[in-house]
C-alpha cells in the first residue's frame, strides 16, 4: 500500500487502522516516526482473524460416572463431574454446534444454547443431566408393590417345566451327575403383571414372561404342609418384551399319582416386541438366599454403584401372586384349595438385569457380551479355534448329536429343546407311555437324547454373532496367555475398572466371583475403547466370614473377614484360597505391576472411609431398610425355599461376635465390618511403610 500524500523531511508521521476488518484484528508495525530525506517503506500491517472461547456449565451429573460432549464432531470433552468446561477457540463468524457425544450411564442429559454464530466469546452453554426413566423404578427408600396373576393352567405348566426340565444325568460335553443343571428350565409361562405407584395408583401389562431362574439356587416351586401345598418362594424373572413365539409346550406330559397333563402352548403375543417398563424390559427377582439379614446382597449393590463398578441396581418389592381359574381341573398336589388365591410371596431383591438395554443404559452402546461361569481365561483348551460349534452339530435324528465333550466353551446357552421331538427323539416324542415316564430319572426311567449346552462363556448379546463373537474372544484369550506385561493388557483390558471391582469385593468379602472360583462375572467388549470390560453380578454372598455348614467341606469360603489383599505372613491373600483348577491370570498379570497394587490400596482406603464406617452411614441406612421391609416379610404365606438360612432374623445385622445369628461360624454385618476395618487397615498401613 501507498499513501498519496507526500511529507517533508523532518516532518512527523503516524499512521493508524481508522477501521478493524470485520472479524479480525490488525496491528502495524514501524507506525510512526520522523522523516529523514527518505521514503518510509517499512511499515508493516499485520491481520488476525478473531478467535471466541466457548465454554459452559454442566450440572446433575452422577459422580460414579462421566459424559462426553463434542464440539462440532471433532473436539470431544469427557466430563467426570459438574462444573465449568471449555473448548477450543473458534475463528470468528464460525458456526458452533455442542452435542452430547455420550450420555452418562442412566442419565439423560439436554444441552441449551448449544448452536450459533461466532461473533463474541459464547459463556452461557447449560449441560443439564437428569435420571433417566428407570431411576424411579430403583428407588431404595420405598418398598416397591408388584402384583402377578396366573391361570391355574400356566402355574400347573410351570411346575410341569420345572419337573421334566431335569437333566442330572448328563449334559452336552456327556458329564454326569450335574447338580447345577436341574430343573434348569428357561421356557417363560405368561403372567399379568400390576405394579402400584407411590400414589397407590397402579400400570397393568399383560402376558409377561415369567420363567424361575438361578443356578444353585433353583428351588421346587412347591411348599408341601399339611394344610396343602401352596407356592413357595423362588428366584425368577420378568420379561416384558416376551413375544412367546417358541413352543412352550415342549415338556408336554407330566405324571403324578394317576393324573396326566400337558405344559400348554402360550398364544404369540408379537406387539409384545420392544415392550418396555418404565425403560426396562426385564426384571430379575432373588429371595434373599442365605441371607437372614435381607440386607447384604443390596448393601453390596449400593457400594458397587457408588464407586462406579458396572453392576445391576436393586430395591425391595412385595410381591403377590394370584392364581385364577378352575381348581377341578388342577393337581391337588401342585395347589390347593379353591381358586382364585392369592399368595403374599413376600419381600424380594428387585434386580436390573445386566442385558443389551442394560448395555445401552450404561455404556450407550451394546456390543459382544459374555456370561462366563467357570471361565478364568488361562486354559488353552477354551481358546481352541478347532473346537466344534454347538449349533452346526446337533440333529433331531441323530441323538449322540446333542453330547459331545469337543463342544466349544465359548458358545450361545440352550439350556431346552425347542419342541418335544428334539426333546425326546422322533421315535417317542409322541409316545404318552413312554412321556409319562420320569424322564432323566433314573431307576430305568426314559431318557431325553437332548442335553442342555451351558457353554463355560455363554453369549448374551448378538448371539447371531456367535462365530465372530467366539473368535474375537478367542484372540483376547490367547492374548492374555501369552504372558503380557500388565501396560501391554491395558492396552485391550479396562484394568483400572477391574482394580476397582476388585476393591469392592475384597472389602466386603464378595469371593464367589473371578479370582476364586472364575465365576459370576461378564466379559463386555465396549467399542468406544476398544476394550474388553470386566462387569460383575450376584452378591449373595458377602459381608459373610464363612460358608454355610450344607455347602460341604471344599468350598474355599471361610476366614474371609480377615483375609488381605495380598500376601502376607499368617494372613489369607485373596488370590490364594481358589476352587481347585481355577488359575487367575487377569489378577496375576496386572498385580505383577507395583502401581497397580497401589491403586487397589487407594481404592479399598476410599471404600473404607466412604462406604464401610458402621456408625455414620452403613448402621443408619441398614435400620432405616429394617423399618421398612419387617412388616412385610412377616407377612409372607409362601413356602419359605430349602436350605440356607432363608428365615428373616434382623438381629444377624448388628448382633455382636458369638452370637447365633444364622449357622456356627455366621457372623453378623456390624462385626464382619469392623474385621474387615481392623484387616484391611493394618495391610494398607504396613503396605506404606515398606
Amino acid at each position: 500500500f501507498k499513501f498519496t500524500t507526500e511529507l517533508k523531511s523532518a516532518f512527523s508521521y503516524d499512521v493508524a487502522i481508522v477501521t478493524q476488518p470485520d472479524g479480525q484484528i490488525c496491528e502495524i508495525v514501524n507506525a510512526s516516526g520522523k522523516i529523514e530525506a527518505a521514503d518510509i517503506s517499512n511499515l508493516t500491517i499485520s491481520c488476525q482473524v478473531l478467535t471466541y472461547k466457548i465454554s459452559g456449565l454442566l450440572t446433575g451429573l452422577d459422580s460414579a460416572t462421566d459424559l462426553k460432549i463434542s464440539l462440532n464432531d471433532t473436539e470431544i470433552l469427557t466430563l467426570t463431574a459438574d462444573g465449568a468446561f471449555v473448548f477450543s477457540d473458534l475463528p470468528h463468524g464460525s458456526d458452533y454446534s455442542v452435542v452430547v457425544e455420550r450420555g452418562p450411564a442412566r442419565q439423560e442429559c439436554s444441552i441449551s444454547n448449544d448452536s450459533g454464530n461466532l461473533v463474541a466469546d459464547v459463556t452461557n452453554i447449560s449441560v443439564n443431566c437428569t435420571a433417566d426413566e428407570s431411576d424411579a423404578l430403583f428407588d431404595t427408600e420405598r418398598l416397591h408393590q408388584i402384583k402377578l396373576t396366573m391361570t391355574a393352567d400356566e402355574w400347573q405348566s410351570f411346575v410341569n417345566d420345572t419337573n421334566r426340565a431335569y437333566y442330572k444325568n448328563r449334559d452336552a460335553s456327556g458329564a454326569t451327575d450335574i447338580w447345577n443343571l436341574w430343573t434348569h428350565s428357561e421356557v417363560y409361562r405368561s403372567v399379568n403383571f400390576e405394579y402400584i405407584n407411590a400414589d397407590g395408583s397402579s400400570v397393568k401389562l399383560d402376558n409377561v414372561g415369567f420363567k424361575m431362574r438361578g443356578n444353585t439356587s433353583r428351588q421346587w416351586p412347591i411348599a408341601y404342609s399339611p394344610q396343602g401345598t401352596n407356592p413357595k418362594r423362588f428366584h425368577f424373572s420378568l420379561k416384558f418384551d416376551e413375544k412367546f413365539d417358541d413352543d412352550e409346550s415342549v415338556y408336554d406330559y407330566k405324571f403324578s399319582s394317576d393324573t396326566v397333563w400337558r405344559s400348554q402352548n402360550v398364544a404369540e403375543h408379537l406387539e409384545n416386541d420392544d415392550r418396555e417398563f418404565m425403560g426396562i424390559d426385564k426384571l430379575n427377582f432373588k429371595f434373599n438366599k442365605d441371607d437372614p439379614t435381607y440386607a447384604r446382597e443390596m448393601l453390596a449393590h449400593d457400594i458397587l454403584n457408588r464407586v462406579g463398578v458396572p453392576t445391576s441396581r436393586m430395591a425391595y418389592a412385595s410381591v403377590e401372586l394370584t392364581i385364577t381359574g378352575d381348581a377341578s381341573d388342577i393337581d391337588g398336589n401342585i395347589i390347593s384349595g379353591n381358586l382364585p388365591q392369592t399368595h403374599n410371596m413376600g419381600v424380594f431383591l428387585l434386580e436390573e438385569a445386566i442385558d443389551k438395554p442394560f448395555l445401552k443404559r450404561y455404556f450407550k452402546d451394546n456390543d459382544v457380551m459374555f456370561k462366563v461361569g467357570g471361565g478364568d481365561l488361562a486354559r488353552a483348551a477354551d481358546a481352541d479355534t478347532n473346537c466344534i460349534a454347538y449349533k452346526e452339530a446337533t440333529t433331531n435324528s441323530d441323538p449322540s448329536s446333542f453330547i459331545n465333550p469337543g463342544f466349544c466353551k465359548i458358545g450361545v446357552e440352550k439350556s431346552d429343546p425347542e419342541n418335544r421331538e428334539e426333546w425326546l427323539g422322533t421315535a417317542n416324542y409322541d409316545d404318552q407311555s413312554f412321556n409319562e415316564a420320569d424322564i432323566n430319572k433314573g431307576n430305568g426311567a426314559n431318557e431325553s437324547q437332548f442335553a442342555p449346552y451351558r457353554p463355560a462363556y455363554d453369549l448374551k448379546t448378538k448371539k447371531k454373532s456367535i462365530v465372530d463373537a467366539r473368535t474375537a474372544l478367542q484372540e483376547f484369550m490367547t492374548f492374555v496367555q501369552s504372558s503380557p506385561t500388565a501396560e501391554q493388557l491395558a492396552t485391550q483390558f479396562d484394568v483400572d475398572g477391574f482394580i476397582k471391582a476388585q476393591a469392592v469385593d475384597i472389602a466386603i468379602g464378595a469371593v464367589d466371583h473371578y479370582t476364586r472360583v472364575a465365576n459370576n462375572y461378564y466379559l463386555y467388549y465396549f467399542p468406544e475403547a476398544e476394550k474388553w470390560v470386566y462387569l460383575t453380578y450376584d452378591y449373595d454372598f458377602a459381608f459373610n466370614d464363612f460358608h454355610h455348614d450344607s455347602w460341604g467341606e471344599n468350598v474355599p469360603f471361610e476366614n474371609i473377614a480377615q483375609s488381605y489383599a495380598f500376601s502376607s505372613t499368617g494372613k489369607i491373600a485373596w488370590n490364594e484360597s481358589v476352587v481347585g483348577g481355577v488359575n487367575p491370570i487377569l489378577w496375576q498379570i496386572i498385580f505383577s505391576d507395583e502401581s497397580n497394587k497401589q491403586k487397589l490400596y487407594g481404592y479399598l482406603e476410599s471404600i473404607l472411609d466412604n462406604e464401610l464406617d458402621w456408625d455414620s452411614s452403613v448402621e443408619p441406612l441398614l435400620t432405616a431398610r429394617k423399618e421398612m421391609i419387617s412388616s412385610a416379610i412377616n407377612a409372607t404365606t409362601a413356602g419359605l425355599p430349602d436350605g440356607g438360612c432363608t428365615a428373616y432374623n434382623p438381629q444377624a445385622i448388628d448382633a455382636a461376635e458369638g452370637d447365633e445369628t444364622c449357622y456356627d461360624e455366621d457372623m453378623s454385618i456390624k462385626t464382619f465390618i469392623e474385621k474387615r476395618q481392623q484387616a484391611l487397615r493394618a495391610e494398607i498401613n504396613a503396605a506404606s511403610q515398606q
